[in-house]
This record gives structure tokens, C-alpha cells and sequence, in this order.
């Protein structure tokens, strides 16, 4: 087309039609004009392409961690309830000044102790953050997402104080009460995954002298009982996450079938 335009000019240069020349030049520029505008669109076009299909993927990642989160939610539960039944078990020990298994009872002297932190999984979010990349998603997505984050960075601060609770307040009786060679037995029975209720003989008398040295110390009732009660608020906090993760995931897969 411009080749076209351009001959046009050219004859009417050399008949000497200048009106006419005029307006083929302008002619010519408007449709430069118009090409470039439209390239300028089509790359528009590819670029927003580009952005939510990237922006698809990183939700699909997103609900991939969010599944993960899931997991680890699940294992924390459990952990929380082995530490509840062992503090449980412990107190009433204690209270009875009675033991019906010794290997039992040692290991759950170190498992109402016992405390893990979760590791939730923020790549994605990481990545979306460091990149800039999170601007692509749409704004209420863009809002929820974060929003999760921020609730999963609440759970962490509240897991460790939670933890330094447990480490200040219960850990140094059972760790003080417990003889070094009842710790070692313990730890060999946890690392190998062996079943404590079968003991040797050798260990009663440390976990005697561990009931012996629990029960001298008052103090450690109440340090047992805050270990009961954190593990009911870990349960509500639990709860909560697991909604908030449903929640997200229905509407990022909401988001990703529009």
C-alpha cells in the first residue's frame, strides 16, 4: 500500500499536481500512522496475553502451596494432640504418683516438651513479591492472597510464643528430672521409631527417679496445665487456617475458570 501511495507521488511530481501530491503524502503518513498504531496494539495485545498467563500460573502455584499447607497443617494437628495426651498423661502421673509403663511414661515427659513449628510454603509468594510480578493479578485476588500471608506470618508469631512457653516453663523440669541415661533411651527409641511400652528392665529406675523429681517440684502442675491450654488455642488456630485455605483455594479456582 505504501508503494502505491509512493508511485502516485511521483507521477503527480512530475506533472507538476502539487494539491494532489499533498494529499497522497499526507495520505502516506497517516497510514504509517495508523501501522504503527496498530503494531503498537497487537503488541499490547501479546503482552497482556503474556501477563495472565502468567498470572494463571502463579495461581496454580499458589493453590499448589496452599495444598502443601494443608499437609503441614495436618501433621501440626497431630503433633498437638500427641503433646496435649502426653502432658495429660504426665499430670495425672504425677498426681497419682503412679506410672503404669515406664517407657511410656519417659517418653511422654519429653514429648509433652515436644515442639515443632510448621513450614508453610511461601515460594510462590515470595517470588510474586520480589518480582513485581503480583501487580498482574486482579485486585481482589491480588487482596486475598495476601491477606493469607499475612495470617500465615500471625500463625508463626503465635507458634513461637507458644514455643517459648513450652521451652521456659515446662522444658527445663522434665529435662532437670529426667537422668541422662533416661534421655539418651528416649531419643534412641523416637530416632528408630520403636514402640516404648517395650523396655528393658534397666530403665525403671530412672523413670522412678523422674516421677520422684516431677513430684518435688509444685510448680510443674502449672506448667503442664499452660501446656494443655496452648494446644486447645493451637486447635482454634488450626481451624482457622484450614478455613481461610478452603476459602482461598475456591476463589482462585473461581478466578481461574472465569
Amino acid at each position: 500500500m505504501i508503494k502505491f501511495f509512493r508511485n502516485i507521488r511521483r507521477r503527480l511530481l512530475r506533472e507538476n499536481r502539487f494539491t494532489r501530491y499533498l494529499i497522497y503524502a499526507i495520505g502516506e503518513i497517516i497510514l504509517v500512522v495508523i501501522g504503527i498504531l496498530i503494531a503498537l496494539q497487537v503488541n499490547n495485545w501479546n503482552r497482556n496475553i503474556q501477563e495472565q498467563k502468567l498470572a494463571k500460573q502463579y495461581l496454580i502455584n499458589i493453590q499448589h502451596d496452599l495444598r502443601q499447607d494443608v499437609q503441614s497443617l495436618d501433621r501440626l494437628e497431630k503433633a498437638v494432640a500427641n503433646r496435649r495426651k502426653a502432658a495429660n498423661e504426665v499430670l495425672n502421673n504425677i498426681k497419682s504418683n503412679y506410672y503404669k509403663n515406664p517407657g511410656l511414661f519417659l517418653v511422654q515427659v519429653d514429648q509433652a516438651g515436644r515442639f515443632g513449628l510448621p513450614q508453610m510454603a511461601r515460594a510462590t509468594y515470595e517470588d510474586l513479591i520480589a518480582t513485581g510480578n503480583i501487580q498482574f493479578m486482579e485486585k481482589s485476588i491480588r487482596e486475598e492472597v495476601a491477606a493469607y500471608y499475612r495470617l500465615d506470618d500471625f500463625m508463626k508469631s503465635s507458634q513461637e510464643l507458644q514455643k517459648s512457653r513450652v521451652f521456659e516453663q515446662y522444658l527445663p523440669y522434665a529435662v532437670s528430672a529426667m537422668p541422662l541415661e533416661a534421655q539418651r533411651w528416649v531419643y534412641n527409641i523416637r530416632d528408630a521409631n520403636e514402640d516404648p511400652s517395650v523396655y528393658p528392665d534397666s530403665i525403671i529406675p530412672y523413670a522412678d527417679q523422674t516421677l520422684i523429681s516431677l513430684r518435688a517440684r509444685p510448680e510443674i502442675e502449672d506448667a503442664l496445665k499452660a501446656v494443655i491450654r496452648g494446644t486447645w488455642s493451637e486447635d482454634r488456630m488450626i481451624v482457622d487456617y484450614h478455613k481461610a485455605i478452603q476459602e482461598l483455594l475456591e476463589k482462585l479456582q473461581k478466578n481461574l475458570d472465569d
